[in-house]
């Protein structure tokens, strides 16, 4: 597995880069209090997460079981993708303990590398 070392998400191997940070993903985290990480170094990574293709969202769905099942047809299609998160946009920015989520406050996104657009909308049948 992979981490983005800004938000500190988890994410599958294959992906390269953070899709809300858009920062170099790090095969482990440091400590939040580590001493030794410098903004430099998030500055360096960030340059050269631009180099790496990014990810780009292609659906979002308000169920979990919807989102799984359009990124099992994508990765059938030989799509890698990835299923994101969020609490519903109101929600945003806010700590994850200050508002009890409900099911019904989740919004569900699939991202694909940029490259793949295209052809997943095409599958999925998205404009």
């Amino acid at each position: 597995m992979r981490f983005c070392p800004k938000c500190r998400d988890e994410f599958q191997d294959w992906v390269k880069t953070c899709p809300d940070c858009h920062v170099a993903l790090v095969a482990e985290l440091r400590p939040e209090s580590d001493p030794t990480s410098r903004p430099d170094r998030t500055r360096r990574a960030s340059k050269s997460a631009k180099a790496k293709e990014p990810l780009a969202l292609v659906a979002s769905a308000s169920n979990e079981p919807e989102a799984n099942m359009w990124a099992g047809i994508l990765e059938d299609n030989g799509i890698h993708c990835m299923v994101k998160t969020y609490s519903s946009e109101m929600f945003r920015g806010f700590p994850p303990t200050a508002i009890p989520i409900q099911p019904s406050m989740l919004q569900f996104d699939v991202y694909v590398l940029q490259s793949d657009v295209e052809r997943a909308r095409e599958i999925l049948g998205s404009p």
